[in-house]
């Protein structure tokens, strides 16, 4: 895929300009977008299409991903909406842009001071966001490290919602390989709630792997989201942060502990 940054009208809302390119994902392209003193993320989607009817129905379904995050935004553990725009280039080729605020993924704070509160941090935060996402009835579908960022204050928080799904659609996905769970890619279930905690527990292995202090509790509790099993899993998330919660208090993050 080319630079987008040739086709977008600008300035987009509120005389606000597209900068550098930050990211690229198979169907998009992101770039950070500045207005005097103010900075967000542009989430970019070419649309092209060989008809009207193919057009409207590939809008429609990049128009989701907005719906879901307008529809969450409520929640300070999922990465903070702020609205969308369509811009048309030709007849059957479109951008659908999604502005969002500006946070640094996880996996490229490279200074990060990892220990096992973080991980605990990680795992209460990105599992409120779960919560409140499976509360409002939907599935994230590819829940891992590359879409958890951190705020200012210390706060994960939950993105990239580009293949969730309401509960009850037809439409399946897998979600990305290694984090995908046995009964999806080994059977071909419908993505589920439980679908959603083993690829967080797979997450939260992945992040703590090589820590050389851990306490027994926390890592049955991620061995427990992770289960191949399904009938050993968490059930739901509730579950599962409930048992964080009960994990001593001490084991929170402290925010000054981080450098990045």
């Amino acid at each position: 895929m080319g630079k987008l940054i040739q086709y977008i009208k600008q300035p987009l809302w509120e005389k606000w300009y597209v900068g550098e390119k930050i990211g690229q994902g198979i169907y998009s392209e992101v770039y950070k977008i500045y207005s005097e003193n103010k900075i967000a993320t542009l989430k970019v989607k070419p649309i092209f299409a060989d008809s009207n009817e193919s057009l409207y129905r590939k809008i429609a379904v990049a128009e989701k991903e907005a719906d879901i995050m307008c529809r969450l935004k409520e929640c300070p553990y999922i990465i903070e909406y702020h609205g969308k725009m369509l811009q048309k280039i030709t007849d059957l080729f479109y951008l659908f842009m999604i502005k969002m605020e500006c946070l640094t993924p996880l996996t490229e704070q490279v200074n990060m001071f990892f220990n096992e509160n973080t991980v605990y941090r990680i795992a209460r935060d990105i599992g409120k966001a779960l919560e409140y996402i499976h509360e409002n009835g939907i599935i994230h579908c590819d829940v891992k490290p590359d879409n958890f960022f951190r705020d200012s204050s210390g706060r994960y928080k939950l993105g990239d919602f580009n293949v969730s799904k309401y509960v009850g659609e037809d439409r399946n996905v897998a979600g990305t390989v290694g984090y995908i769970a046995p009964e999806i890619s080994e059977s071909g279930a419908v993505c589920s709630y439980q679908t959603d905690i083993y690829s967080f527990g797979v997450s939260l292995f992945q992040i703590s792997h090589g820590l050389d202090i851990f306490s027994p509790n926390f890592s049955e509790i991620i061995m427990k989201a992770c289960s191949c099993d399904v009938r050993d899993r968490y059930k739901t998330i509730d579950e599962m942060l409930y048992d964080i919660d009960n994990i001593k208090a001490e084991y929170y993050v402290d925010t000054a502990e981080y450098f990045c």
